[in-house]
């Protein structure tokens, strides 16, 4: 009885905390974009979409030392919700060269990666030109990573895309690069 006698007494602050506590947690655990991420390790950051639709796109997510630009993940995705009507200031924001994470984190979502694939793969520059700007010797073998990227706000819940992001070796940490953590592709 003297638990609830408190909680009356105080049941304004016991309100804020009760319902903030589920999204002060989501922010607490989610980790950093991939644009974060970046500018953390590398002291800036920047996007250059290289191909881009309504339903496809691929972009160069890049850091730059000595004027010049080394990609450090090959993003290609493809917008499984572009029609979605929740998502469309946001959608168009993002077919007009933005980030996904930092575009959809302004907006106030909850962002989820769902893992699909983390592997190796090797890539050479006939298959994947792209991977030019990574300023690396081909053939590479490369992380790749696939996820679900979904985002939350209130009552709704969307998979916006697919997204298989290519890494650059330097910009991974070495335990993320073990064998026994990552599959064959």
């Amino acid at each position: 009885m003297r638990v609830f006698g408190l909680i009356k007494l105080h049941y304004p602050l016991f309100f804020l905390v009760f319902l903030g506590s589920p999204f002060l947690v989501s922010c607490a655990m989610a980790p950093p974009l991939n644009s974060e991420r970046i500018e953390q390790r590398y002291g800036n950051y920047g996007i250059e979409v290289l191909q881009s639709g309504n339903k496809r796109r691929l972009s160069s997510l890049y850091s730059v030392s000595d004027g010049q630009k080394t990609m450090r993940t090959l993003a290609l995705v493809e917008f499984t919700a572009a029609d979605d009507p929740h998502l469309a200031h946001e959608h168009q924001r993002i077919l007009g060269g933005e980030s996904i994470g930092a575009v959809f984190k302004e907006e106030g979502w909850i962002i989820d990666k769902i893992s699909l694939r983390y592997c190796l793969s090797r890539f050479d520059l006939q298959s994947m030109p792209e991977l030019s700007r990574m300023r690396l010797n081909h053939p590479a073998t490369l992380a790749t990573r696939s996820y679900v990227f979904r985002v939350q706000k209130a009552e709704t819940s969307i998979n916006y895309a697919t997204i298989t992001e290519i890494h650059h070796p330097d910009y991974l940490q070495a335990a993320d690069l073990t064998r026994e953590d990552l599959a064959d592709c």
